[in-house]
């Protein structure tokens, strides 16, 4: 068990400690071969998503593989049964009506006829977030974010954060131009490849509770932290936050990956403790979790849901302090072609700049390559969300 807390927290967690020297663990030979398993239901969008995928060994470079060809279902204390439906590989979704007065279980069936199933689960009722603030020091751009749990005194309570970051980014060079056959044509709006929107999940497990306070507020819990002069900032960020309210078994799992991930900063820390979720092998086909032990328990990971509180704020480039913007480094360079030779240019994987005047008459244009002319080959969409400044 110990070696696939290993590999788990490899897959899980490796952005935590990607500035840190790489751990390498006593044995990487072993079979990676089990199933990791996130599944949540998010009671407000009334959805239920789950990502299942396999295990990969800590010093690898590939991804994790993705579990395409599961049947993965939820089952409710009334008897109904729901199927989800597959999204992307490895991704799972339904979106159906989730009473809150309901446990639910999930399922999961594999090709090879192994079959895993979680513990039931109780929806956990939703908590609204009052504020989600940010503010800008020397250092950091931090966002923190505040709930009042429960006006009536009851608890403790306990919540998981992520969050979705979106900002603006634009290519090294503006491709203002195009070449349409043998001719140069000035690029519409809509024809954009210059300036793009890039939208990442966080991956990290963001805790926290009210359990040994006097009241049940969180305040100002510090959800991010982007260091000044950050690509992210130079433009537009905008950062909306989810509150997901769970049980306090589920805080203990999130809480114990939290620190095996930290004491893998060091080559010597020992790892004190193993971590178990809720889901469990199901040998006996009765949809109930049989009791795992060392040889069986090839499934990581947990199954959790309820009502979901989420707040969206935006940060504008002007409003942060005079430094937070440094001018990029880059190897990217425009070479040059007069009017006359644009055919010497034609067929080439290039793309127009912009165009060299003399009075009012065109007498050539510059050009880049791809990767310094079209911003949508990070990733991002030169469609601006609506939610954008």
């Amino acid at each position: 068990m110990r070696r696939l807390i290993f590999i788990f927290i490899g897959v899980i967690f490796s952005s935590l400690i990607g500035c840190l020297d790489p751990y390498e663990p006593p044995v990487t030979k072993e079979s990676a071969d089990f199933l990791v398993v996130d599944g949540q239901i998010n009671a407000t969008d009334q959805v239920v998503t789950v990502t299942v995928t396999r295990g990969v060994p800590l010093n690898s470079d590939e991804s994790n593989p993705a579990v395409s060809d599961a049947t993965v279902r939820i089952k409710d204390s009334s008897g109904t049964t729901t199927s989800l439906i597959p999204q992307s590989p490895g991704s799972y979704q339904i979106s159906t009506f989730l009473p809150l007065d309901r446990e639910y279980k999930l399922l999961i069936d594999l090709p090879d006829g192994k079959a895993f199933v979680s513990d039931w689960i109780t929806l956990q009722q939703k908590f609204s977030i009052t504020d989600l603030r940010w503010e800008a020091d020397e250092e950091n751009l931090k966002f923190f974010v505040s709930t009042s749990a429960n006006a009536e005194g009851k608890g403790p309570y306990y919540f998981r954060y992520g969050y979705e970051e979106t900002y603006e980014y634009r290519s090294v060079f503006a491709s203002d131009w195009k070449l349409e056959g043998p001719s140069p044509i000035y690029r519409t709006l809509e024809e954009n490849i210059s300036t793009c929107w890039m939208t990442k999940k966080s991956s990290s497990a963001l805790l926290a509770s009210t359990e040994g306070l006097t009241q049940n507020i969180i305040s100002d819990f510090n959800v991010l932290r982007i260091p000044r002069g950050d690509r992210r900032l130079w433009f537009g960020y905008s950062i909306l936050v989810k509150q997901f309210a769970i049980d306090q078994r589920a805080y203990d799992y999130w809480e114990k990956l939290r620190k095996v991930s930290e004491s893998l900063g060091g080559l010597f820390d020992p790892i004190p403790f193993s971590v178990s979720g809720n889901i469990y092998p199901d040998t006996n086909m009765d949809g109930e979790p049989d009791a795992p032990d060392d040889n069986s328990n090839r499934v990581l990971g947990y199954f959790s849901g309820g009502e979901v509180s989420s707040l969206r704020i935006n940060v504008r480039n002007f409003e942060l302090p005079f430094g937070y913007y440094l001018s990029p480094a880059t190897n990217c360079l425009e070479a040059y072609v007069e009017i006359g030779n644009l055919q010497s240019i034609i067929g080439r994987d290039i793309n127009l700049t912009r165009a060299q005047y003399e009075g009012l008459a065109i007498v050539g244009f510059y050009y880049g390559i791809p990767a310094c002319t079209d911003c949508r080959l990070e990733g991002g969409t030169p469609l601006k969300p609506f939610f954008m400044n």
